[in-house]
């Protein structure tokens, strides 16, 4: 009677070879698997950061093209408000500025009470200056706004310097 391997003439796999092959293939399409799933990640991560700094941009950017046509800039001591007039002309023209927690207000009125009654959120990014920097800092014409905001346990910071045309 004839064995295995004289039927099969030594063509074709073996069991164990067979076993060893569909190991070796899971093995990798586990490890490619893995890497898949670490890349898509960090492609969350990186795209919810990039989110956070466009939002931190653009309320940047908005409050410097309002203040960089603007005039008699004041800013409270403690740095969480600012006021200025837009185009100047007195306190009719006075717009406002301010934290109040982690939302960004601007309104108009001649002090921040009155402009506070009239406001529109302005950015609602969870701005928290970690270190307790102020947000805003008035130094010889020159107005410097920091923005922080968290977002998965990272830190986003923008800085920005302002001087006022006017």
């Amino acid at each position: 009677m004839p064995t295995f391997k004289e039927r099969n003439n030594g063509k074709g796999f073996s069991l164990l070879e067979s076993m060893v092959a569909v190991t070796v293939f899971g093995l990798v399409i586990t490890a490619g698997g893995g890497i898949l799933a670490s890349l898509q990640q960090s492609w969350r991560r990186q795209e919810s950061g990039s989110a956070v700094m466009g939002n931190l941009g653009w309320a940047e950017e908005f409050m410097s093209n309002e203040i960089r046509g603007a005039g008699n800039l004041t800013v409270s001591p403690t740095g969480g408000s600012l006021g200025f007039e837009l185009p100047l002309g007195g306190a009719a023209n006075r717009f406002w500025y301010w934290r109040d927690g982690s939302v960004i207000y601007r309104g108009k009125g001649v002090d921040l009470a009155a402009a506070a009654s009239a406001s529109q959120e302005l950015a609602n990014l969870i701005i928290n200056n970690p270190d307790g920097s102020n947000i805003f800092i008035l130094n010889s014409g020159l107005l410097r706004i920091e923005l922080s905001a968290g977002k998965n346990n990272y830190n986003y910071t923008l800085i920005n310097q302002v001087r006022s045309r006017n």
